[in-house]
């Protein structure tokens, strides 16, 4: 081993610095063996494990340190990072508003606290964050495109124009800013201002993810235009890099087709057994359907009224799965091994974790809408018998093709919507599960079709107000100013329905009627058994 000297740690910083982190961790290895251990070996250890992505290696050296060295802003900013990395958010955050009170100038904290608030979806809390750093650095480009894409999202469009805007005074070539510029253009409906702006984007200087973000934003400028050849291009070539990206990050679609074809086959005999079905509270309505079928539309729709709550895609029913398999884990997965007790207590639980969320109104109805729900109707059956289900329904073709045009956050699921075959495959197999549950379980259910709702809002609306007890509210016919007021909607479709109800959007598929001939095969099943062959 070689011999320590007081130079030795000075030696793996300057080898950090450089890159040569095997050198620097070798170093700081022959420092941790030594009788005296300087706080700052093992931040600097903590920090070469955080850069390698050993998270729960590099968390007890940086507890250590900031513990032993609590004055060290860095060393709490850097804990951070590895709990962030360990998904443990809110003590990250914790961690980063020490770093912070430590020192308020401290720019890379305050960046790291902003993102951290970003995935807790505290959207007004991270835009305050980002901000700050604009106050202190307004040429940080990377805390102003957060900024911009993130009021964007907000539907704060002016706030959003005016941050990137500014930006481009400093730096007119600017992609990321372009890009948020261009998003807002295109839904002021400047379409054409828009395509000049983001056609002058080179996207082989992108990386993976921004590259994809302006082919998709292309893709639906080219859609809106009627260019239908370009448009399609500009998709296939945003999902191909959204392909590369989610291999890149360890996503695999085949999981979640695992997972559809492991219920399929569920055993079913808990039909025989009783219920526990507390009278309080109520069971929730889930609202369900396939990704893009409408369902964000009809979730504002039903929050309008005064009565009904939605609770906005929120992993509620996963959770509750989670607790079901914990249960039934060495009993076959049989659903028929919960037994009354058990079921009271996991109703209670899903109420404790919507409680998390939202607070339900005495009275009112919740309703849980989030489309992959759809995905678990045994489980939540087994738990809710009396449940009520709204099915969103959609032409398959549009369902497909506007998955297909959709830039999904990636996940096991969304993975499938890289490909029109992949995607077309994913509906017939998930709404195939659909279709055999109708046949073998007691599913209380009513459909919506999107067309008709865009067509004639109150008379397809109704009926659904009589299934679910309540009566009509003049609030559900402007939909659209309930969203505009709403605040942050945290869908795929947050842009769309804040928009009065509008047509364009259903029968697109027949534009692209030559690209989806491949697939329709394997749709032609579903267009039947949902209605729309005639």
């Amino acid at each position: 081993m070689p011999t320590t000297t007081p130079d030795t740690l000075q030696q793996a910083l300057t080898h950090a610095r450089l890159g040569r982190l095997a050198e620097a961790e070798e170093l700081c290895g022959h420092l941790l063996a030594q009788p005296v251990v300087e706080s700052e070996t093992r931040h600097l250890l903590g920090v070469i494990r955080n850069i390698q992505g050993r998270f729960a290696e590099a968390e007890p050296l940086l507890r250590q340190a900031a513990a032993e060295q609590p004055a060290i802003a860095k060393y709490h900013s850097n804990l951070g990072n590895a709990l962030r990395g360990l998904q443990r958010f809110e003590e990250a955050e914790s961690c980063y508003r020490r770093a912070l009170a430590i020192d308020p100038a401290f720019d890379d904290a305050r960046s790291n606290l902003a993102q951290i608030l970003y995935v807790q979806k505290r959207w007004d809390d991270a835009i305050t964050e980002y901000r700050q750093l604009l106050h202190n650095n307004p040429q940080d480009f990377i805390s102003r495109v957060s900024l911009a894409s993130l009021l964007q999202s907000a539907n704060r469009l002016d706030e959003a124009e005016e941050i990137a805007a500014t930006g481009l005074k400093f730096d007119p070539g600017n992609p990321g800013l372009n890009l948020v510029m261009g998003i807002c253009e295109r839904r002021a409906g400047k379409h054409e201002l828009a395509l000049q702006r983001l056609s002058a984007i080179d996207p082989s200087k992108l990386d993976t993810r921004l590259a994809a973000s302006l082919h998709y934003e292309r893709g639906l400028l080219y859609d809106r235009l009627d260019q239908v050849e370009p448009a399609f291009a500009d998709f296939c070539e945003a999902n191909r890099l959204q392909s590369i990206d989610a291999e890149r990050r360890g996503i695999d679609k085949t999981r979640y087709l695992g997972l559809l074809d492991r219920l399929a086959n569920l055993d079913m005999t808990w039909l025989r057994k009783p219920s526990a079905t507390p009278a309080q509270p109520p069971s929730p309505v889930f609202l369900v359907g396939f990704p893009r079928s409408g369902t964000t539309l009809l979730d504002q729709i039903l929050d309008s009224h005064p009565r009904i709550q939605t609770m906005e895609e929120k992993p509620v029913v996963a959770a509750l799965c989670d607790d079901i398999d914990s249960l039934i884990r060495g009993k076959a997965g049989s659903l028929d091994a919960i037994d009354p007790i058990q079921l009271a207590r996991l109703r209670q639980d899903y109420f404790e974790y919507v409680a998390e969320f939202i607070e339900l109104e005495p009275g009112n109805l919740l309703v849980d809408k989030l489309p992959l729900n759809i995905t678990h109707i045994p489980y939540i059956l087994r738990v809710f018998p009396d449940a009520r289900f709204i099915l969103a329904l959609r032409h398959p073709c549009d369902c497909v093709l506007s998955c297909f045009m959709h830039l999904f956050e990636p996940n096991d699921a969304m993975a499938n919507f890289y490909t029109l075959q992949d995607a077309s495959a994913l509906y017939a197999k998930l709404m195939g599960n659909w279709r055999r549950w109708t046949e073998q379980l007691p599913i209380h259910q009513h459909r919506v079709y999107y067309e008709n709702l865009v067509h004639d809002l109150p008379g397809e609306i109704k009926p659904l107000l009589d299934f679910l007890g309540v009566e009509w509210n003049e609030a559900m016919a402007s939909p659209h100013e309930h969203a505009a007021h709403r605040g942050h909607i945290d869908t795929p479709s947050h842009s769309q329905v804040i928009q009065p109800i509008y047509q364009r959007a259903a029968g697109r598929w027949y534009r692209y009627q030559p690209y989806l001939n491949p697939v329709m095969e394997t749709l032609q099943p579903y267009i039947e058994y949902f209605g729309y062959a005639g």
